[in-house]
């Protein structure tokens, strides 16, 4: 009745048409024109592209369920399937899949034949990813090599940088955003008259028995920015913008002078940036204030720069100036809500019950399934008193991200506020396993427990915030609550920072 055809052409159309779909967004029309040519011809070049579908359309288990059954065996099916799987948290096959995918991509490139045509994913991805899995599993040690390489691979990565200062291995972000490493990214993959990577044979059984696969609006102006910081930017990045304009002879890069200048010119931003990111993760943030604001004031005036400034203003208890800040940012990025669950704790602490309550309901507005605009609701309900519907709120956030650290210690206070002292240390320590370096987890811990008069654990909490930020005046105070006997046979010896600075704070407790 339909006549001859062939299956092979028809599939190869029905999957350019899904494609063309795919690139226009339209999920829907892409996943049945796939389905359509999967009943034509089976291959694993379209189940990907089924399966990349379900992905974007955010159908999680239809995605896993094309690529489960078979295997995919190439270097972008599993590193698709890695993706589905990490976004399950199915953390340990994601990671299965990630070894086998970097065993692919580490065969010799002459040994490698070309399957599908396609572009593979950049070796800096999937190492990205990798750190992401371990971290999340708890293993730092490998999180931190895994960033590290990645950012080796590829300058660009930025997100790896923000990691490893988050974990404290600030000596691994050192030398990495040189400009030789730039220009050799760029050289190899950057430059559009070279071709594309193809992609990777499938997977082997030699290939697979190498891989071990057990996985381990109260404010209306923006705040001030110093004059000095601003001149100071200036001189620091006066060259790079001068250099464009020059001529082109003597040229260190085999592209053309513009270039090369561009991209110096883009990781000295880089490597002001994770200076400035670094000392806000040590708790240094009058530094990183100094060092963020001499970037040039195109850069210093964008809302993630803005939002990081407010936030080293918080730490320091600048609640005023850090609003101007916030509300500043949330101009320059209405639509963005990083940064603006720190932004309703400051006007918490500014008593700023108007603003708190508009906050929430523009952000819930925008997006009812983002956590952070829950966990706004929740700052607003606490600075009415109303603490049972901020643990409903909280509780909500959670929900919609199991891994939202600060929702956790948020949700926390809110019990202790109650005097539900059980649930609230259970939140402060899943936020502490999420993030074992956010001090302000451990001083809330340690409050806890110095209510239930736990001498010796509340002071080795104290401790253990003091020793991740020594600069917070309020964690000297907590420790000097502790009775002083207690205080000095258990934690004078261990205290890391200078006994000096924190003893002026203890003398007015005591007095």
């Amino acid at each position: 009745m339909f006549g001859n055809h062939d299956s092979q052409v028809t599939a190869t159309q029905l999957k350019n048409a899904a494609q063309s779909s795919l690139d226009a967004y339209n999920y829907e029309n892409a996943i049945f024109l796939c389905e359509r040519s999967l009943a034509e011809q089976d291959s694993e070049q379209t189940r990907c592209l089924l399966a990349k579908c379900h992905f974007l359309n955010r159908n999680l288990t239809a995605a896993y369920g094309v690529l489960d059954n078979p295997e995919p065996q190439t270097v972008n099916g599993l590193w698709l399937k890695a993706r589905v799987c990490w976004d399950m948290d199915k953390w340990h096959e994601a990671e299965e899949k990630l070894l086998c995918v970097l065993a692919l991509l580490n065969e010799p490139e002459g040994s490698i034949n070309d399957t599908a045509g396609a572009p593979v994913v950049p070796k800096s991805e999937v190492l990205w990813l990798l750190g992401e899995v371990t971290n999340r599993t708890n293993r730092v040690q490998k999180a931190i090599k895994a960033y590290s390489e990645a950012l080796e691979f590829n300058p660009y990565m930025w997100k790896c940088c923000e990691r490893l200062a988050d974990l404290g291995a600030w000596q691994c972000i050192e030398g990495k955003f040189s400009d030789s490493a730039a220009q050799h990214y760029y050289a190899k993959r950057l430059k559009t008259d070279e071709p594309a990577p193809k992609a990777r044979a499938p997977l082997t059984s030699k290939t697979t028995a190498s891989i071990n696969t057990t996985p381990s609006n109260i404010y209306t102006t923006p705040p001030n920015v110093h004059t000095s910081a601003n001149n100071a930017a200036e001189n620091l990045f006066r060259n790079d913008r001068s250099c464009q304009r020059s001529s082109r002879k003597g040229a260190p890069f085999t592209g053309d002078n513009a270039t090369s200048k561009s991209i110096s010119y883009i990781m000295k931003i880089f490597r002001t940036l994770a200076d400035g990111y670094s000392q806000v993760s040590k708790c240094s943030c009058k530094e990183g204030i100094v060092i963020l604001r001499s970037l040039p004031k195109i850069q210093v005036n964008t809302a993630w720069v803005q939002r990081l400034i407010a936030k080293c203003y918080y730490e320091r208890g600048e609640y005023v100036v850090s609003g101007q800040t916030y509300e500043y940012a949330r101009r320059l990025a209405p639509y963005v809500h990083d940064g603006m669950d720190l932004y309703s704790t400051v006007l918490w602490q500014l008593r700023a019950t108007k603003e708190l309550s508009g906050l929430s309901h523009q952000l819930t507005a925008d997006n009812k399934h983002s956590a952070i605009a829950w966990c706004v609701v929740g700052n607003a309900f606490s600075l009415q008193k109303d603490h049972e519907s901020a643990q409903v709120f909280f509780e909500r956030a959670i929900q919609l991200d199991p891994h939202y650290m600060y929702a956790y210690t948020l949700l926390g206070m809110e019990y202790e506020a109650i005097d539900a002292f059980d649930k609230a240390k259970a939140c402060y320590l899943k936020a502490a396993r999420i993030s074992p370096r956010y001090y302000n987890v451990w001083n809330a811990l340690g409050q806890t427990f110095l209510r239930e008069e736990s001498y010796a654990r509340a002071t080795s909490c104290f401790v253990k915030a003091h020793e991740l930020n020594a600069n917070s005046s309020i964690i000297a105070c907590n420790l000097g609550n502790i009775p002083r006997t207690r205080w000095r046979h258990t934690t004078r010896a261990k205290c890391s920072t200078s006994w000096g600075d924190v003893r002026r704070h203890w003398c007015c407790c005591w007095t």
